[in-house]
């Protein structure tokens, strides 16, 4: 039998402050959506907080559905930018193990962990390399970059990144497809140039027409079955190093075998997912006004 990876790396929970969907949800969701063939892979990435542990995902998944911790992380951008460009995102995504992040911002940094587990203020850069520099076994993704009018990462940006960042050895993919971004991509392609993934970066579900947010977007490959025996023994014994050889496993494979992605991308999906979105990011924005403005 051939297998089949299904992988959505950029999700959002309730404990992102622009979701309100549990990871249990998106597990079912994700799970009831797989054939026999097929085994499934959840990035939880809320916004500049802190990641689940590697216990609390191990929790979550299931023998069908890996759960990986992430976080997306809002780096420094200047006044200018705050002002000008309001949609301006500088943002970067990492999954994996991020079990030692909060150690690293009491004993590194100047930052904090707030009580809703959301990060005082943003990295800049550079602090960001450096805390990838204590890590091991992440992959880090540009979500959602510039093309057309979007004023996010773009060549120019994303180039200057990956070159603070390479000698971390951490993988580094560039989000091709993006289903909370309606626009195709006509003049400009990542692909070719840096790896890529496709992710649906789901903020709920369904939206109009009971469209499902989630699968927007798909990301696949193929695995054998030496790839499952460790799946299998991850799940069996809940041992965080067999777990960590999955994941490491997985970044490895959308590496070294890039070319054989199959990202679907589904506008039909995608546009329902961005105007169901539209009146919740407005709302957030003038919440605590003007905290919020510039998030």
């Amino acid at each position: 039998m051939n297998y089949k990876l299904i992988l959505q790396l950029h999700v959002h929970s309730k404990r992102s402050h622009d979701s309100n969907v549990s990871v249990e949800e998106y597990v079912e969701s994700l799970g009831s959506s797989l054939k026999d063939n097929e085994y499934g892979v959840l990035g939880i990435t809320d916004h500049n907080v802190m990641p689940l542990t590697m216990r609390e995902v191990l929790r979550y998944s299931t023998k069908r559905i890996l759960v990986i911790p992430g976080i997306q992380w809002k780096l420094y951008k200047t006044f200018e930018e705050a002002l000008l460009k309001l949609c301006t995102r500088r943002e970067v995504i990492t999954v994996g193990n991020h079990d030692g992040l909060v150690d690293y911002i009491k004993e590194k940094t100047n930052y904090s962990v707030l009580s809703n587990g959301e990060l005082s203020g943003n990295f800049t850069e550079d602090e960001f390399a450096d805390y990838l520099s204590s890590c091991k076994n992440l992959a880090i993704i540009i979500p959602h970059p510039r093309h057309l009018f979007f004023d996010y990462y773009g060549r120019r940006e994303i180039k200057n990144l990956w070159f603070k960042v390479r000698k971390t050895g951490h993988k580094f993919f560039v989000e091709e497809k993006t289903g909370y971004d309606p626009f195709p991509r006509f003049f400009y392609s990542y692909k070719g140039k840096y790896p890529i993934v496709g992710s649906s970066d789901a903020h709920r579900i369904s939206s109009f027409f009971n469209i499902s947010a989630l699968f927007s977007v798909e990301t696949s490959i193929q695995i054998d079955e030496e790839f499952i025996e460790l799946w299998e023994m991850a799940f069996r014994e809940k041992k965080i190093d067999i777990y960590e050889k999955v994941i490491g496993r997985i970044f490895a494979l959308l590496n070294e075998k890039n070319s054989s992605l199959v990202i679907k991308k589904y506008y039909l999906r995608a546009i329902p997912h961005v105007l169901y979105s539209v009146p919740a990011f407005i709302k957030r924005r003038f919440a605590d006004f003007p905290r919020n403005l510039t998030r």
